[in-house]
């Protein structure tokens, strides 16, 4: 419905090719799905009381994703309900339930490990060209790892717990797509 009003208010403005309409109509199909998710996803936050440890998670998971890929949920619900546990429940649950340093500091090595040897992994959905597209996504990868790294070390303790669960989130991505050997490199 709002999709589709956007789409006519669009179309209506000036003449398109038919080609140029799908076009319209699928980049408005996917901003109106990605803002659907982000209020459901941040509504929740801010009923659990966990925008800000959401927002961090959530950042440090996208900002590696771009270049790391991962496991992709077969289904749009899928995905928003395993989105919907991973960063508003698992930061809320975070913030009621503070991890020790110790414990944080082998889940963030081993998530640190997992992305430095597997990442990226080729998917149905993100797929590497060749070998070059692979060393330029690669080394890419390793420098926003660095750059994740160092924010973790300047950063004040709780921040930094939210930072590793972002880390273990798209470490566990990587890791299921390897072990369910849909990785085509």
């Amino acid at each position: 419905m709002l999709e589709t009003a956007i789409v006519n208010l669009l179309i209506n403005q000036q003449k398109y090719t038919e080609l140029d309409q799908a076009k319209i109509r699928y980049g408005v199909r996917i901003i109106v799905s990605e803002l659907y998710k982000f209020v459901l996803i941040y509504g929740i936050a801010l009923l659990l009381g966990s925008v800000l440890p959401t927002f961090v998670t959530h950042m440090t998971f996208y900002v590696l994703r771009q270049k790391a890929f991962g496991y992709h949920f077969a289904s749009a619900r899928s995905c928003i309900f395993w989105s919907i546990v991973a960063f508003p429940v698992l930061s809320g649950l975070l913030v009621a339930f503070p991890q020790p340093l110790w414990l944080v500091g082998i889940i963030g090595t081993l998530s640190v490990m997992v992305i430095f040897l597997f990442a990226p992994v080729d998917t149905e959905k993100h797929q590497i060209v060749n070998k070059k597209h692979y060393l330029y996504l690669r080394r890419h990868l390793r420098i926003r790892l660095l750059a994740v790294l160092f924010v973790f070390c300047v950063v004040s303790e709780p921040i930094q717990s939210f930072i590793i669960l972002g880390l273990f989130i798209q470490s566990t991505t990587v890791l299921v797509q390897k072990l369910m050997r849909r990785d085509v490199r």
